[in-house]
């Protein structure tokens, strides 16, 4: 599966950091299901168009549990941003494994998926990425270096890329198609291994720094030399540890926790104000904290949470709207992997 890498990079930036592509939830008409919203588009309208009727196997219920129940203990943000609550992170996850599992060319396994809940079940908060990497990690498709994909698990290589963006019109002056989400297979680039003209390139587990891959560091581990600690870690200037809980001294030495997405105010640190979709994220008065969107939201025009939308119904357009994972805006409208037409 390949959330951990996504929520590492969600739960690791440091909060005020910009508005976050993520959005709210419990006013959200999301039940998380997969259930799409009336108005899809052709080949996208309702839950069936949108994959949202196949089955989900028990295998992968229980690695949606695992996986949220050990976010939320480590990383709270990695639950917020992307999803808003443990049901709804429950819900999107056990969907993206039976995503996982019915895409053409998957590497994925319902074996795959029970390792991968055991992994996360025995995981500390010490390094729970490292901790799953080995079982986790999407990779095993059929489909080699520069073939097409819609997911990581359809690629050898486990890393599915963006694909080239041609610009509005595609360079002949003609408005430019809906993005359809599709990527293509790209190799993965290990420890020590140059990342300078892609830093997404970089394995599971690692990160790129300076142009070059490095592992995360767990718990106790050096990260003098700036390399990146683990989820839910921080540096303290030379070993990686927790980081501050709400309330605790903070300085650039002494960070606070980034797995609750705390910030240092004053000294102290601070919990964030989490915005829904609809509601603002901008400051009321200046000099209070900004609010951050949740649950795939990201701030819109008008400083308000642009809500993400239910899968097969509208995304992208002018208030760039986002879809809940793991669907992907593609020709328009919020389509789950395995229904994707990427060949």
């Amino acid at each position: 599966m390949t959330v951990a890498w996504l929520l590492l990079a969600l739960a690791v930036a440091p909060p005020g950091c910009g508005s976050s592509d993520a959005d709210g939830p419990s006013g959200s008409t999301s039940d998380g299901s997969g259930a799409a919203a009336a108005g899809g588009g052709p080949g996208h309208g309702g839950a069936a168009g949108a994959g949202a009727g196949a089955s989900v196997p028990e295998e992968c219920t229980a690695l949606a549990g695992a996986i949220c129940a050990r976010l939320d203990e480590c990383s709270p943000a990695s639950i917020t941003l992307p999803y808003g609550t443990v049901e709804t992170c429950q819900a999107r996850e056990a969907r993206r494994c039976a995503s996982a599992l019915a895409i053409a060319d998957s590497g994925y396994s319902l074996g795959k998926a029970v390792a991968c809940a055991a992994a996360y079940q025995a995981a500390t908060c010490d390094g729970v990425v490292t901790a799953v990497a080995a079982d986790c990690a999407p990779g095993g498709g059929a489909r080699g270096v520069a073939e097409p994909c819609a997911s990581p698990d359809q690629c050898e290589s486990g890393r599915c890329a963006p694909a080239a963006a041609t610009g509005a019109g595609g360079g002949g002056g003609g408005v430019a198609e809906p993005p359809t989400g599709c990527g293509v297979c790209a190799p993965r680039a290990a420890v020590s291994e140059s990342c300078a003209d892609d830093a997404a390139a970089c394995a599971p587990a690692t990160a790129c720094v300076a142009g070059v891959c490095v592992a995360l560091a767990t718990f106790g581990t050096s990260c003098a030399t700036g390399q990146p600690c683990d989820l839910g870690l921080v540096c303290d200037g030379s070993i990686c540890v927790p980081g501050g809980a709400a309330g605790a001294a903070c300085s650039a030495m002494a960070p606070c926790d980034p797995g609750a997405w705390l910030g240092c105010v004053a000294a102290a640190c601070a919990a964030p104000v989490w915005a829904e979709g609809g509601q603002p994220c901008a400051a009321a008065v200046e000099g209070d904290p900004v609010p951050v969107c949740i649950a795939s939201s990201h701030c819109g025009g008008g400083a308000i949470c642009v809500a993400a939308a239910e899968d097969g119904a509208a995304c992208g357009g002018a208030p760039g709207v986002s879809c809940y994972p793991p669907a992907i805006c593609s020709g328009g409208f919020c389509t789950l992997p395995d229904v994707m037409q990427c060949d």
